[in-house]
């Protein structure tokens, strides 16, 4: 499907540019909190932004609370539905049982901007309000990018302590295997032939240690943090997936607020997608080359091997969404797909 470098870029907002919203707003502060770790890479966009807005000065300021050891992450999408807490930033896919229709950002091939103007970003606002009463500002991370030109390549690979093997048909065959899984990747590590076990991410090193697992799918950042450097041997290439991190307020509290501070808070977040998109490329490189340096190979495949990994990735993912949401799959995949 060649869709790993699909994101069209936006110019690179530097920090000192989101200043550059007029002071309108009334006096408003916002409780946030996010469904990762404060130290992980992914989350680092989300905390600077509100870092900014409050330093401003400009009538809205934004109270972190914390992240997973305030609100645990399956929570963290219902504390914001209820009022709980104003703003959250989290993977969609934490909130999945709620809203099925969260898979469609994994396999978008539209950027944000595009889907702003094609009325994709219209048909998830109706389905978030609904289901989580929520109002979405921004989406981050969905792809990584060196600069603002850079297409952007997707986020998520699989790992490996054994060499898996090459396969014509599906690009790696995994039979044998077992593999730390979530439901993202489920189905594809079911499709390759892999045993799926389940497993937090803070137990993958130990179970890639004593053998329990053979390998794991995760974002291309955060490795490092894991403990990986060293014990992880190869890395399947290329990746699939975009990332689906989203921004959303309280759709009661964004009711609630005046125009001004509506458009100050949408504006300043939603002016840092890319931003996010090229830290977390930078980010990535770097873990890359800690991890080639404990000794990690990437098996890079090619053509039609290429191809159809990313392809069986892909539609699995659209067979779960027709399964899942059968009224809205054919609506989604006119917005989402090219």
């Amino acid at each position: 499907m060649g869709l790993h470098r699909i994101f069209a870029a936006a110019p690179v907002l530097v920090a000192g540019a989101l200043s550059a919203v007029p002071a309108a707003a009334a006096d408003t502060e916002l409780n946030a909190i996010t469904a990762l770790s404060r130290n992980l890479v992914l989350a680092h966009t989300f905390i600077q932004v509100s870092e900014e807005i409050t330093k401003e000065n400009n009538g809205l300021r934004i109270k972190y609370l914390g992240g997973p050891e305030v609100t645990p992450p399956n929570k963290a999408a219902n504390a914001l539905q209820r009022g709980v807490t104003d703003l959250l930033h989290g993977p969609a896919s934490y909130y999945n049982g709620t809203i099925p229709e969260t898979d469609v950002l994994l396999v978008s091939e539209r950027t944000p901007d595009e889907l702003r103007r094609n009325g994709g970003w219209d048909l998830l606002e109706k389905i978030w309000n609904k289901q989580l009463n929520a109002h979405i500002l921004a989406w981050y991370e969905p792809v990584f990018q060196d600069d603002a030109s850079d297409p952007g390549r997707d986020l998520y690979n699989l790992y490996f302590t054994k060499k898996p093997k090459l396969d014509a048909r599906k690009g790696i065959d995994l039979t044998g295997f077992q593999m730390r899984t979530t439901a993202t990747y489920r189905a594809l590590l079911q499709a390759l032939g892999s045993t799926p076990v389940g497993m937090k991410a803070s137990e993958i090193y130990t179970g890639l240690q004593r053998g329990v697992v053979h390998g794991f799918g995760f974002p291309g950042v955060a490795i490092t943090g894991l403990g990986m450097v060293g014990i992880v041997k190869y890395r399947v290439d290329p990746a699939f997936y975009k990332g689906n991190n989203l921004v959303l307020i309280n759709l009661d509290k964004w009711k609630a607020m005046p125009q001004a501070t509506r458009k100050l808070i949408e504006d300043k977040y939603r002016a840092a997608e890319t931003r996010s998109n090229v830290y977390v490329g930078k980010e990535a490189e770097k873990e890359t080359a800690a991890l080639k340096k404990g000794g990690m190979e990437v098996i890079k495949l090619e053509g039609e091997a290429a191809r159809s990994y990313h392809t069986l990735a892909y539609d699995l993912i659209w067979e779960r969404i027709e399964k899942r949401a059968p009224g809205m799959a054919a609506e989604l995949k006119a917005k989402f797909r090219k």
